[in-house]
């Protein structure tokens, strides 16, 4: 979801379900539907054990809402459970070696495309050098040489000092 729907701080909830949005006509009928509630509105609730709710995700004061307390007091009970935070801290882990190993793989793709990119370029300005070279010591038409060499006839040009407008 875009960060554009914060800008619709008086839309107290969202309400989707499974359809295609590229084919209207396409729907699941699964009767899956998620409600997505917007805690900046939640004032504006008229259900009060889901505004109470909403109060305490927005503040952390869970109130007098049981719901809330409830589960203020487990989170505070899970922060102190050391296995839980052990459990806690490997996902975390293993998540960060995830990202890690998506950012390398991405590195050495990008690598490869610079080398790939840079072999071009080089058997480019080879062959444009050897374009060059026919010119000066052989004697050879500037567009035979760079056709022969398979070298661009403008950078061929450009190497021995025929300005583009000449070409």
């Amino acid at each position: 979801m875009s960060t554009s729907f914060y800008r619709y701080k008086s839309v107290e909830e969202l309400t989707f379900t499974t359809k295609c949005h590229e084919l209207d006509w396409l729907n699941f009928g699964d009767k899956t539907t998620k409600m997505i509630y917007n805690a900046s509105a939640c004032e504006r609730e008229k259900d009060g054990k889901v505004r109470d709710f909403l109060r305490f995700v927005r503040t952390n004061d869970a109130g007098d809402d049981d719901f809330s307390n409830r589960l203020k007091s487990r989170v505070a009970k899970l922060k102190e459970d050391e296995q839980f935070k052990e459990v806690y801290a490997a996902m975390n882990l293993r998540e960060m070696d995830i990202r890690r190993e998506e950012r390398q793989a991405a590195l050495a793709e990008g690598m490869q495309l610079g080398l790939s990119r840079g072999k071009i370029q080089g058997a480019e300005e080879k062959s444009v050098d050897d374009a060059v070279i026919a010119i000066r010591d052989f004697n050879i038409d500037p567009k035979l040489a760079a056709e022969k060499m398979n070298a661009p006839l403008e950078k061929v040009m450009e190497k021995i000092g025929v300005k583009r407008s000449m070409i």
